[in-house]
């Protein structure tokens, strides 16, 4: 196969993404699969007005730090994990909604040979990463179990690779494209106090996604900006919770929260989507 065309059209669409859905390619989807989904580890302040990342984001689901006296209000190891994970399977089950697709069950993708050799072209680290006040560690991605983070960065980077891989899955799998979906966790500090300024004890979940629906030949059939601090497609959860001093302990309260925005971003995409089509 010749993936030199392949992927100067891959790319050549991935700098011109004007709209959500892109016909022709979209029309001819009938079988898709999430191949990547992955988040920032460090939820921060979108509204910019003061305040630092979140802590409850930076410790490891699988940790083997040992809780201690000074440490015991720390979140339980599996915190920010559980958000990734839920983000997943709450995507999966709303682009199944979508008019004429067909979502291949995370669980078979990751047990299929092809996809196995496609999650360790893109994790040369298998292990996952634990962030910390470290700035190079708090950078980094964080995903379900079993699962790389392939950002468009990626892709350029390593666009024969990444062609080759998703043709051998979609052949595998009898896929007609892949899907690659990003989250921004952050939060958005409570400005409903009398006096107008902001409550800094108090902050809502803020979730923005982007997605990048890539079909066997290497177009986009779905494309959506960035995820960033900067995107115009923030979703607020309707509950908000208390900070402990500086920190926002992870317990119920907090990931209801960020479930319900995050639930937000995937149905308002299967909406948009399906208007589209």
């Amino acid at each position: 196969m010749n993936v030199r065309p392949l992927y100067i059209l891959l790319m050549l669409m991935l700098s011109s993404c004007s709209g959500v859905v892109k016909r022709p390619e979209a029309l001819a989807i009938k079988k898709v699969a999430i191949v990547s989904l992955y988040s920032n580890q460090s939820v921060y302040n979108v509204g910019k007005e003061g305040g630092g990342a979140l802590n409850f984001i930076t410790l490891s689901a699988f940790s083997d730090t040992k809780k201690s006296p000074e440490n015991a209000l720390l979140i339980p190891d599996v915190g920010s994990y559980k958000l990734v994970t839920y983000s997943l399977y709450t995507f999966e089950e709303e682009l199944g909604k979508i008019k004429g697709w067909q979502i291949v069950p995370t669980i078979k993708v990751v047990n299929a040979p092809a996809f196995k050799s496609f999650a360790l072209k893109f994790s040369p680290n298998t292990s996952r990463m634990v962030a910390s006040d470290d700035e190079s560690l708090s950078l980094k991605w964080q995903t379900p179990r079993g699962m790389p983070s392939v950002t468009t960065a990626d892709i350029k980077d390593n666009k024969e690779v990444f062609l080759k891989e998703i043709n051998k899955m979609a052949e595998e799998l009898d896929l007609d494209a892949v899907v690659v979906i990003q989250l921004d966790f952050a939060y958005a500090p409570d400005h409903s106090s009398p006096d107008g300024k902001e409550d800094l004890t108090d902050a809502y979940a803020s979730v923005a996604t982007s997605i990048k629906v890539i079909n066997r030949r290497g177009a986009l059939a779905v494309a959506t900006p960035e995820a960033s601090s900067d995107s115009g497609e923030r979703f607020i959860s309707d509950g908000r919770a208390s900070f402990v001093g500086k920190q926002m302990i992870f317990n119920d309260e907090v990931e209801n929260m960020f479930k319900n925005a995050i639930q937000k971003c995937a149905v308002n995409l299967r909406e948009k989507i399906n208007k589209e089509l």
